[in-house]
């Protein structure tokens, strides 16, 4: 048996069924990424609450293009521009869970 579409070894399955069905894995990384920061947002507590909208403001610039920080990438993840909107949608478990699940679902 394949264990993704519990299908018998002798059946001719296409790869588009295949892959169908599982997630691809860059929508994987880019909810756990949203799902852990969300996670650090709602818990001052914690040392990486302080360092989750943190970014560096000097030194010098590497050659090439520069590397996206973290804040960067939750942006582009959500599509908002704002920080504050990011932290309002964050502070909200629920209303975050539910545009986490929505902005990494697979399109049918």
């Amino acid at each position: 048996k394949q264990w993704y579409q519990r299908r018998v070894r002798g059946d001719k399955v296409c790869n588009e069924e295949v892959y169908q069905s599982i997630p691809r894995a860059s929508d994987t990384v880019r909810a756990r990424r949203l799902r852990l920061a969300g996670h650090i947002q709602r818990h001052p507590e914690l040392t990486a609450h302080q360092l989750l909208f943190w970014e560096p403001d000097r030194g010098n610039r590497g050659r090439g293009r520069p590397r996206k920080t973290f804040v960067q990438q939750i942006r582009d993840d959500t599509g908002l521009t704002s920080d504050n909107e990011i932290r309002e949608l964050m502070e909200d478990r629920e209303l975050w869970r539910t545009d986490v699940v929505a902005r990494t679902r697979k399109p049918p």
